[in-house]
């Protein structure tokens, strides 16, 4: 059986810190988790039933971030793998 897809919304500046979920086919938006760190202009990628963020700006600071972060998409909870460091440089 196929999966339905989702469209995940998420980032955050200023108060928002948002993990928004869009069902297309039900054209409903649903609330998710928050992300651990607000930041803007990040990579995120999905693999599987996970989404990474990578680097971005600190929402407050606009200094570079080094993180990385995680969403588990079935239990709906984001995590901090502290063994996934980026190169400023890159990300």
């Amino acid at each position: 059986m196929q999966q339905k897809p989702f469209l995940y919304l998420i980032g955050g500046h200023g108060t928002e810190n948002t993990c928004q979920c869009f069902d297309p086919e039900d054209r409903k938006l649903s609330v998710k988790a928050q992300m651990l760190q607000e930041k803007t202009f990040f990579s995120a990628v999905c693999l599987e039933k996970t989404i990474y963020t990578f680097g971005g700006y600190d929402a407050y600071d606009k200094a570079q971030l080094a993180s990385c972060e995680m969403y588990d998409i079935e239990e709906d909870k984001w995590t901090n793998p502290h063994n996934l460091k980026l190169n400023l440089a890159r990300s």
